[in-house]
């Protein structure tokens, strides 16, 4: 995959680069093929990869059902699946974002 974000058939795909026991959970800087999103929750017990969830859903306005993590459950470097995503929510997210 060459890109932050590609709408499949199945959804939206999401590549992170996720920086766990930040001090505020917000989205970070562009690295390569992926985008840093900061999170408080440790890296314990899927913590993080609950918080991943529930911030996702929460920038995105998606329910939390719809998300599922496809790669990464033990690593830093994620891949999400935001699925029956509407493109317009991404456009809107980008122009907010200004990526």
């Amino acid at each position: 995959m060459t890109s932050l974000f590609a709408l499949t058939p199945q959804g939206l795909l999401i590549q992170l680069k996720v920086i766990p026991k930040a001090s505020r959970e917000c989205w970070g800087k562009v690295l390569g093929e992926r985008i840093q999103l900061k999170i408080s929750a440790p890296p314990v017990e899927g913590q993080a990869n609950q918080a991943c969830v529930r911030f996702l859903s929460q920038s995105f306005k998606c329910p939390k059902s719809e998300i599922k993590l496809l790669r990464g459950e033990r690593s830093r470097e994620k891949t999400f699946l935001l699925s029956r995503f509407d493109p317009d929510r991404l456009r809107a997210w980008k122009e907010k974002h200004i990526l």
